[in-house]
């Protein structure tokens, strides 16, 4: 199948840049890097890490969204930037802990989602107070070294 087959609307071509939005100060360390929790589930019973595809917004209309998001991981936190990815280098992290899915909606386009697959072959389902597992945290950590950080605050 040729890229002008496929059916950009759910699927996600090895080409395509996504963004993670980000808040402060949750998503960032001490010494101002990118921390694992940008890339955590932190909803009850949520299944994946939402994120922007470029093909169907621009980067301001990613930002105008990030400063009308009110729910964050913390009370304290605010937007504050995005991270960059490739849709190729985030399936590059894992070949079977990780799934990118198209979460194409008629009113909102441009979402995707990062799935955490478990060896069940099932999304990682987030419990209020739970821990994240050290192998989700090994995939963060991968995910935050292959994203691009851009700081809008």
């Amino acid at each position: 199948m040729s890229n002008s087959e496929i059916d950009k609307r759910y699927t996600i071509g090895d080409d395509e840049e996504l963004l993670r939005l980000l808040s402060f100060p949750s998503c960032f360390k001490k010494n101002g890097k990118l921390a694992t929790e940008a890339f955590s589930l932190y909803r009850e019973k949520e299944t994946y890490v939402s994120l922007n595809r470029l093909c169907y917004s621009s980067y301001e209309e990613a930002i105008t969204l990030g400063g009308k998001i009110k729910v964050w991981k913390t009370k304290e936190d605010e937007f504050c930037g995005y991270a960059q990815l490739n849709a190729k280098g985030i399936r590059d992290v894992s070949l079977t802990h990780i799934r990118l899915d198209s979460k194409y909606r008629e009113n909102f386009k441009g979402h995707a989602g990062i799935s955490y697959i478990c060896d069940t072959g099932k999304p990682y389902v987030n419990h209020k107070g739970s821990v994240e597992p050290e192998w989700i945290l090994l995939l963060q950590q991968k995910l935050c070294k292959i994203s691009k950080v851009v700081r809008t605050k």
